[in-house]
């Protein structure tokens, strides 16, 4: 069986951190390392952390950063610094079921799998529970290369995956949050990115963690509201906006794959070539759609619709399209009854 080590990003987390910690401790298969980058906490987190760790029974290395790097870096850095085959995020408020690692360690024995993820649980903070995550799932248990939607990505705690996909890290300075593209790509985003494009991604849907909501979480579970409140959602949002942002997105990943094709070989390259190719139709996908959005007259409008639909925009997501609901939502919305602000 693989080695496999716990990268946990901390900052502030005193108050929840010792749960988390043991429940690594009651692990079924115990990890070879646990590595903890904490940014400059200002609460007791290092002194949990160090009384942890001189009981633990695994070794545990403690990290702390100079400089403030946001969770984006503290988990890159703390993922940087594991040494085993495998390699497990964790959460600082999290916690862990017995036989999360066992099972995630069995689903990376796949051929050709480079990331494996869960189903979780949203509890309070008391650990009660509100309703799994299902929301986050794949679309199948194996998904191969390029089969998963190109924005499909699973929360980081639930991600397990090979230490191969730190050869790319290079690149993540090239990368764009397709959220807030003024940022990197957020650690889950970024290895569920490189793992559907190069390899297989595999999904278990037990609930294998208990997500735990607080008031201080950095990300958080928020309840779909039911039918109706997404489609509202749906119908409210900034489309002018999304657009460019998933355009500028889109258009970095596919510069970080056309980097990866160039620095590889045999089926790498290939991969990362034709995930290349296709994450740059998909930038040039959104840049049609855009003009829909800010175009003077119904007949501009339509022809850039035309346009949009004519270079496969709206093909289904996993062949580099966003789907026929977002055709419905630009005909609409775009076309027939455009916002004034636009």
């Amino acid at each position: 069986m693989s080695s496999i080590s716990i990268a946990m990003a901390t900052y502030n987390g005193g108050r929840f951190i010792g749960e988390q910690l043991e429940s690594l401790a009651a692990q079924t298969v115990k990890p070879a390392e646990l590595v903890i980058t904490d940014d400059s906490s200002t609460d007791n987190t290092l002194e949990v952390v160090r009384a942890f760790a001189a009981k633990a029974p695994f070794p545990v290395r403690i990290e702390k950063n100079e400089d403030r790097l946001g969770y984006r870096g503290n988990f890159m850095r703390a993922a940087n610094l594991c040494n085993s085959d495998i390699i497990a995020f964790c959460d600082q408020d999290d916690v862990w079921r017995p036989h999360k690692l066992e099972k995630m360690l069995k689903l990376l024995e796949q051929p050709d799998v480079l990331l494996a993820f869960h189903d979780a649980l949203a509890v309070t903070q008391s650990l009660e529970v509100l309703s799994p995550l299902g929301i986050q799932s794949a679309p199948s248990h194996l998904n191969p290369h390029q089969t998963i939607s190109p924005w499909w990505y699973g929360l980081g705690f639930t991600l397990v995956f090979k230490r191969s996909l730190l050869d790319y890290t290079q690149f993540w300075p090239l990368s764009a949050d397709f959220f807030k593209p003024q940022e990197r790509e957020a650690h889950d985003q970024w290895f569920y990115f490189l793992a559907s494009c190069l390899g297989s991604i595999t999904y278990d849907d037990e609930p294998l963690v208990f997500y735990r909501q607080h008031t201080t979480n950095t990300e958080g579970w928020k309840p779909s509201g039911g039918a109706l409140n997404r489609l509202k959602k749906m119908w409210s949002v900034d489309t002018l906006s999304l657009l460019r942002e998933r355009g500028t997105g889109a258009g970095h990943r596919a510069v970080v794959m056309e980097k990866i094709s160039q620095a590889s070989s045999g089926p790498t390259a290939e991969r990362a070539s034709s995930a290349a190719k296709g994450y740059s139709k998909l930038a040039e996908g959104y840049t049609r759609r855009e003009a829909i959005y800010t175009g003077p007259t119904l007949g501009v409008r339509l022809k850039a619709f035309g346009t949009a639909h004519d270079i496969g925009a709206y093909q289904r997501p996993w062949a580099w399209g966003v789907g026929g609901k977002e055709g419905l939502r630009d005909l609409i919305r775009g076309v027939l009854f455009p916002r004034k602000s636009a």
